[in-house]
């Protein structure tokens, strides 16, 4: 595996588990009888999509401030759920189906129906004390963030192509959206296990095309993270024991340290390879290039730190072992830090 490094071929790969694993486990939760063949047999892969997950979740797990779903509401999300399984191994994509890069789509109900939204929001919106209380953008404020989207995968296709790849093969879903002025946290981007292949960026952290491309590979890597730790935890006891966070004022579960510390080396090397670009064909203003090499540092300095708290405090499990090791070797090699 390639822990650390992008592939495009490994993207593909984890996409794969991902949708066997999430439609594998749907007959027994909604008791049907079992395939008559194994599941990896039938499924027509890439038609899986994020709601998909957040549907079976919903079921499995319940909503995750731990009310009950209503009975209505677990009807129909089985229904949909039994109607997805049918579409997901009986056909094959449509023309156009199956987009070369993620789809682009707001937090509103022009894409989405209120159920959609209720979903989304659920599964992204889920510690209270950090409330981040999503809201769709007015069609302004859309039309500039796609715009920076649209740069920032112009980019990474080209100083990156084989991130590029994964995360096109990774995530089938960008969102964009605002809060509503309650919030109790300013976010750049979420992604949530239960909504596996989409992220919901935020227009107003992300007010910049170098921001944004920082942004989707941060949110693109806990994806394929979520993926690699799919059956197995990365952290002994599942990482829920808190410690002080290096990139927040208050504690985190240490497994979201160490998620901190593989995604910002994702970042550290997607940024640098569009520096290294710019060298070789400048495509850069001299702006960006400030920018670009200020969000460098920090990500370099963010996988230090976070690093050193998991090297320090967690109990690793053989699997956040190997990750962790690898990433520590590509980052040495590719940055050095100097304090001072």
């Amino acid at each position: 595996m390639t822990w650390c490094e992008p592939s495009a071929t490994q993207g593909r790969q984890m996409r794969l588990c991902m949708e066997e694993a999430l439609w594998g486990s749907v007959p027994p939760l909604l008791e049907l009888p079992p395939p008559a063949r194994p599941i990896a047999e039938v499924l027509q892969p890439g038609l899986t999509r994020p709601l998909d997950f957040g549907v079976y979740f919903d079921l499995a797990l319940g909503p995750p401030d731990g009310s009950d779903l209503p009975e209505a509401a677990r009807r129909g999300a089985a229904a949909t759920l039994a109607r997805r399984l049918g579409e997901v191994t009986g056909r094959g994509p449509e023309p156009g189906e199956l987009a070369a890069e993620p789809r682009i789509t707001g937090f509103s109900h022009d894409f989405y129906t209120a159920d959609d939204l209720s979903r989304l929001s659920r599964w992204w919106d889920t510690e209270p004390d950090n409330a981040l209380n999503l809201c769709a953008l007015k069609p302004d404020r859309f039309s500039r963030s796609h715009d920076r989207v649209m740069a920032a995968m112009d980019h990474l296709r080209a100083a990156a192509p084989e991130l590029h790849g994964e995360i096109c093969a990774l995530i089938s879903d960008i969102v964009l959206a605002g809060q509503d002025g309650t919030q109790l946290l300013d976010f750049g981007g979420v992604s949530s296990f239960c909504l596996w292949g989409a992220i919901v960026l935020s227009d107003e952290s992300n007010n910049s095309w170098p921001r944004v491309y920082q942004t989707i590979v941060h949110e693109a890597a806990h994806n394929l993270l979520f993926a690699f730790a799919r059956d197995q935890p990365l952290v002994e006891g599942g990482g829920a024991e808190r410690s002080l966070s290096p990139l927040r004022r208050s504690q985190r579960p240490m497994d979201g340290i160490y998620h901190a510390a593989f995604v910002s080396s994702r970042e550290a090397l997607a940024l640098d390879l569009l520096l290294i670009r710019h060298e070789a064909a400048p495509c850069l203003s001299s702006g960006e290039v400030d920018e670009v090499r200020g969000l460098l540092d920090e990500s370099v300095l963010a996988f230090r730190d976070c690093a050193d708290v998991v090297r320090r405090e967690a109990n690793l499990t053989a699997l956040g072992e190997a990750i962790l090791a690898d990433c520590e070797v590509v980052m040495g090699r590719t940055f050095a830090v100097v304090d001072g």
